[in-house]
């Protein structure tokens, strides 16, 4: 992974974020993003999606 260098970690320029799901929350965040889920430790099930959105400009 390439981390440009930084000299102050703020929300945006952390190199790790890690989030816990919410019932009901989704996510989004552009696929160039580097990301990866934990293993499901819980003996509940775990509904995962995946997709790729476009977007076109107003004219």
């Amino acid at each position: 992974m390439l981390i440009p260098p930084v000299t102050e970690f703020n929300l945006w320029t952390f190199p790790k974020v890690s989030y816990k799901p919410h019932e009901g929350t989704m996510l989004l965040f552009p696929s160039w993003l580097l990301h990866g889920v934990d293993m499901n430790m819980s003996e509940e099930a775990r509904i995962s999606l995946s997709f790729n959105i476009g977007m076109t400009p107003l004219k």
